[in-house]
């Protein structure tokens, strides 16, 4: 499924910088080929600390805030509420803020505790893309019924960034459990992350929630994709 996301997501990112180099692409969702290209970065990047250093989580550390900061960009542009359009604009700040502030910390922490930090960083991120998805839904009901136009595959984008982010939760939040569980009572982590490990609810749970979570991912960027295809097109039909 890793392969499937490769591709996917290597496929969606190409094709955001095509569109944008050649002018094609809607200017709103020019936030989501930067994702695209961002996201890409970080998984090649993350690939290259593993293999040589053996430690990639300081390059998450780094592109989440990247990735956090474009998808806020692109909710701010479709979301209507003054006061929404605000609280994105100040959690960006705040939320770069936090990652500076532990960025001389995190380059020092023993990796253990580093990937619980990163874990919360992950599960901060999740919890302010659900809110804006959630805002963006309320107010399309607000623009129907002052019968304005409904770009379709935007609701399509919004809606998978929901769906994904409710699953990484879940997934972040065993995996926090997990560790923390494994510093406090000197556990081996390939031990409490054993999907045998009977004694381990949260193991079986977390070792279930896993490939779910790389699904809805593939199934995220698909709706990117289609997105963008839709948006370099500029169809009648992607709008009710």
């Amino acid at each position: 499924m890793q392969d499937v996301y490769s591709v996917v997501l290597t496929a969606s990112a190409i094709l955001g910088l095509l569109l944008l180099f050649t002018k094609r692409l809607g200017t709103n969702m020019y936030p989501i080929a930067l994702v695209l290209l961002i996201t890409m970065v970080e998984e090649r990047s993350a690939h290259y600390f593993a293999v040589k250093y053996h430690n990639n989580l300081g390059v998450y550390f780094f592109f989440n805030p990247l990735a956090y900061a474009c998808f806020a960009w692109f909710f701010y542009l479709h979301i209507d509420y003054k006061s929404f359009k605000k609280t994105i604009k100040l959690s960006v700040i705040l939320f770069f803020s936090f990652i500076l502030g532990y960025l001389y910390f995190f380059i020092k922490l023993l990796p253990l505790t580093a990937k619980i930090i990163l874990d919360y960083v992950v599960l901060t991120k999740d919890i302010l893309l659900i809110t804006w998805s959630v805002a963006y839904i309320i107010n399309i009901f607000d623009q129907i019924s002052q019968y304005k136009k409904l770009n379709v595959f935007v609701l399509m984008v919004a809606a998978a960034v929901l769906f994904y982010s409710s699953f990484s939760i879940i997934f972040h939040l065993l995996e926090i459990y997990l560790l923390n569980y494994s510093e406090l009572h000197k556990v081996p982590i390939t031990v409490m992350f054993n999907p045998t490990n009977a004694r381990m609810y949260a193991s079986i749970q977390y070792s279930r929630v896993h490939p779910l979570l790389n699904l809805t991912n593939i199934l995220l960027y698909l709706c990117i994709f289609a997105a963008l295809v839709k948006s370099a097109t500029n169809s009648k039909k992607a709008y009710i």
